[in-house]
């Protein structure tokens, strides 16, 4: 295994010293360990020694370094599609995977035998032929998957790639090298949007949910990375089984339960290095439905994950610090900004100018809890950001929300992605509202201050 280190890692005292991952922390290292990780980030392959791979799992663990699988795949590899009514899409990706060990599953689509046309008429090589399993009635995603998968059974690790998905069988076959590390039990690549000419697609190539960036990383709850979908997922067969698979009571949001239950079983890794790319919704009306469906799902993942699915996730030094922001005392929201810092560096010992350092993780905290709040006031809490601009209080909430609107000019100064971008929020934030009242699931929609 390859270890890269991750762009946001500091090292201090010759690389005795490291500070980053996903949350910020210190991890001090003898000069054995510093010379090894040293070693590492060269380009020299972690040894197989007992030692060296308990630091190689800490800095992953920790996400200061990503994995770069080398040498060849030893999983054996089986594909799920799941389909419904999609005909071009499964045709697409069935002809960019040129795979053999596929099997479509045919959700209750209206017209089965364009499916089965589908399916036999790609032209593969006959061992490449896929198994076209069909459901009578739909059962939804989740089903079709579970279906899939059960059928493939034998296969070491199964990959699920969705109608529409585009990747070569070969770049799932690179991804399967991080299953070399036994602690490994899921990947994901990244799921880029199609390129088109249309102005939904172009906002899609800059904004799609699916696409989880370029930075890789582990995978989980309370991650910079919370979660991974399910559009191009590799699992291992015996984790899928011991955590039974998909749930089917899920309509939307089944991706992020399944994740989160993996969470608990061994690691999940993102690798942006490999690319799939995923057709966006053709029509505003269906672009717009999916947004609302999206959000519709935080409430039945509340029911299950309690807090995990808090919209705003903050310390209590920055909560008090918004909420003085909110109320109008900058002045006093800037003092209480400043004190954990003294704290924090009396914990930074091994670092040189703990208190420069801790002011600066500080900052990160309170500038990263500004943001998610940002998001969420324009986002999921639109309805009361609304509702109390419109009595006329808490202006400050408005301008918060607007900084959230607002980050979509940070890609492209395109005044056409921000308007996109509010409807996009607007719609997703009336699918939270929405399925929280319908399930009383309150903790949808409610902040969580980690205590």
């Amino acid at each position: 295994m390859i270890l890269l280190p991750d762009p946001w890692l500091r090292t201090y005292k010759a690389g005795r010293v490291l500070v980053g991952g996903t949350p910020r922390r210190v991890i001090s290292l003898t000069e054995t360990g510093a010379e090894m990780v040293r070693s590492w980030f060269r380009g020299e392959p972690v040894s197989p020694e007992a030692g060296a791979k308990a630091l190689a799992a800490r800095l992953l663990n920790a996400g200061m370094a990503h994995p770069r699988p080398n040498g060849l795949p030893t999983a054996d590899l089986g594909v799920v599609i799941p389909v419904k009514d999609d005909v071009d899409g499964l045709r697409q990706t069935l002809q960019a995977l040129d795979f053999h060990r596929v099997t479509v599953v045919d959700d209750g689509s209206l017209h089965p035998a364009r499916i089965r046309k589908t399916a036999k008429q790609v032209p593969l090589p006959p061992e490449s032929r896929p198994l076209l399993i069909r459901h009578n009635r739909a059962g939804g995603p989740a089903a079709a998957r579970n279906t899939g998968w059960l059928a493939l059974a034998d296969s070491e690790v199964v990959a699920f790639v969705d109608a529409g998905v585009e990747i070569a069988g070969s770049e799932l076959e690179i991804l399967t090298g991080h299953f070399n590390d036994p602690s490994v039990i899921a990947v994901a690549p990244r799921v880029s949007s199609t390129a088109g000419e249309s102005r939904l697609e172009r906002y899609e190539q800059l904004f799609s949910p699916l696409d989880m960036g370029s930075s890789a990383g582990p995978v989980g709850p309370g991650r910079q990375l919370g979660y991974v979908p399910s559009a191009c997922l590799l699992v291992r067969a015996e984790t899928l089984l011991a955590v039974g698979g998909f749930a089917e009571t899920f309509r939307f949001g089944e991706d992020v339960d399944l994740v989160w239950r993996l969470a608990s079983e061994g690691a999940i890794r993102y690798d942006p290095t490999i690319e799939a790319n995923h057709r966006p919704r053709p029509t505003w009306n269906a672009w717009i439905r999916q947004r609302y469906q999206y959000g519709t799902s935080a409430s039945q993942l509340s029911l299950r994950h309690g807090k995990l699915v808090a919209p705003w996730r903050a310390s209590p030094a920055s909560a008090c610090v918004i909420g003085l922001l909110l109320a109008g005392h900058p002045v006093l929201g800037a003092g209480i900004a400043a004190l954990p810092i003294r704290r924090l560096a009396n914990q930074l010992g091994p670092v040189p100018q703990p208190y420069a350092e801790a002011t600066r993780l500080v900052l990160e905290g309170h500038l990263a809890a500004a943001r998610s709040f940002a998001e969420n006031a324009g986002r999921t809490w639109w309805p009361l950001t609304a509702a109390v601009v419109g009595l006329g209080a808490a202006r400050p909430l408005l301008l918060f929300a607007a900084a959230g609107w607002g980050r979509r000019l940070s890609k492209t100064f395109d005044p056409a992605n921000l308007a996109i971008g509010i409807l996009d929020d607007l719609s997703y934030g009336t699918g939270v509202w929405i399925g929280a009242f319908r399930r009383r699931a309150w903790r949808a929609v409610a902040p969580h201050i980690r205590f």
